[in-house]
């Protein structure tokens, strides 16, 4: 996991997760969700409450398209995209 923080642009630090929450809350539009990352050694420039982002990989994979979550439509269970192709648009699963 990599912990990179808006007031000091130039810091990387590593951690963990140690828990995340059941539950999410919306800020801003923007979605969050409590959690608890220890840092393994933080710089002295690092305070408790500071904004972070955090950026977590649980898995790779190759040959594989992209698609951001925004782009995807959900009914029910069934989840599309619109698809662009040869100037017509059409709704695929």
């Amino acid at each position: 996991m990599t912990i990179t923080f808006s007031a000091l642009p130039n810091i990387e630090v590593a951690g963990r997760v140690a828990a995340v929450s059941l539950t999410s809350t919306v800020v801003s539009n923007v979605g969050d969700v409590q959690r608890d990352d220890p840092v393994d050694q933080p710089p002295s420039t690092v305070k408790d409450g500071m904004t972070a982002e955090v950026s977590v990989v649980d898995q790779t994979a190759t040959n594989v398209l992209y698609v951001p979550s925004a782009a995807i439509t959900t009914t029910g269970t069934v989840s599309t995209v619109e698809l662009l192709q040869n100037g017509k648009t059409t709704v695929t699963r």
